[in-house]
Parts: structure tokens; sequence; C-alpha cells
């Protein structure tokens, strides 16, 4: 409640912050992946209209188009419009290891488990994870293995996703 609260005073004192819109939708991700919020159906649509207000406030920003892009791909299971999202993105930015990262979901999920390790890869070259988001890259690295069909791999990234976050629901369910 408090980061909501927090989000809409953000809001509410700079509306044309494209920033916090894009923030918000990927908190609002993040709970209904964590199962945390109440009404799910109206915290999707929110969601999603923050990501459209966002790409409308500034649509040259990389990475409210790299969240809206896994919005589709992972939310809406729109992968065609998510890869677009994404890729317009990575044009615009093609040094953010947090849109490489979310683009080897999309990868993943379009049955290209190679491409999203090399998205990996880049992320990782780019930047080093900070240490209270690798659970995150984790979980990704988890995802291309299990596309993958390399079971091993998969229970050793699961493993360590667990490891950096043992509450981030995500990890159990892979």
């Amino acid at each position: 409640r408090e980061t909501e609260s927090l989000f809409a005073q953000a809001v509410e004192l700079r509306p044309n912050r494209y920033w916090y819109y894009s923030m918000w939708a990927l908190w609002k991700m993040f709970c209904l992946g964590q199962e945390w919020a109440h009404n799910a159906s109206a915290e999707f649509e929110r969601a999603a209209e923050f990501l459209r207000q966002a790409t409308r406030k500034n649509s040259q920003d990389a990475l409210a188009r790299a969240i809206y892009g896994h919005f589709q791909s992972f939310w809406r299971r729109s992968l065609d419009h998510g890869r677009a999202l994404l890729d317009e993105s990575l044009h615009l930015n093609p040094y953010s290891p947090f849109a490489w990262m979310l683009s080897s979901a999309t990868s993943s999920y379009s049955g290209r488990p190679e491409v999203a390790l090399e998205e990996l890869e880049r992320s990782r070259e780019l930047c080093p994870v900070e240490p209270h988001f690798e659970f995150m890259f984790n979980s990704a690295m988890c995802i291309a293995h299990l596309f993958r069909h390399d079971a091993d791999q998969a229970a050793e990234w699961g493993r360590r996703t667990l490891q950096e976050n043992p509450g981030f629901t995500n990890g159990h369910k892979q």
C-alpha cells in the first residue's frame, strides 16, 4: 500500500514524468507475478494503462518500450507485439542490460532459447547485475534453459534464483 501511495504522489506532483508510469507498471507486474494483487484483472489493466501513458508521454523512451514489450509477451501472450516493442527499445538504447534481460524472456517464450542466452550474455557484458536484482537475471537464465530442454541447468539457475530471493514466487514456479 505504501508503494502505491508513493507512486500516486509522484504522478500527482509530476504528471508528465513518463518514467514514473513505467516504474509503476513494472511494480504492478511484479505484484501480479507475486500474486499480491487483491483484484488481479484491475491491476493488470492499470499496468497496461500506465505503459500506454508512458509511451505516449515519450515515444523515444527505451525503458518504457522494454517494459511494455515484456508486458505484451508475458502477460498478454502477444509475442509478436512484445517482440516489436522490445526490438524498438533495443534500437533506441542497445546499451540497456535490463532491456536485454527482458528481451531474453520473450526470445525464450518464442522458442528461441539460444538467442535468449546470447541476450543474457550481452546483458551481463554491459553491466554486472546488482546484487538485489540478481534473482531476476537468474530467473531469466532458468527460463532460457527450460525452453532449451536442459533440465540440469534450469534447476541450477532456479536454485540460484531462490537463494538470491526465497520470496520470489516465480523461483518456485519454474
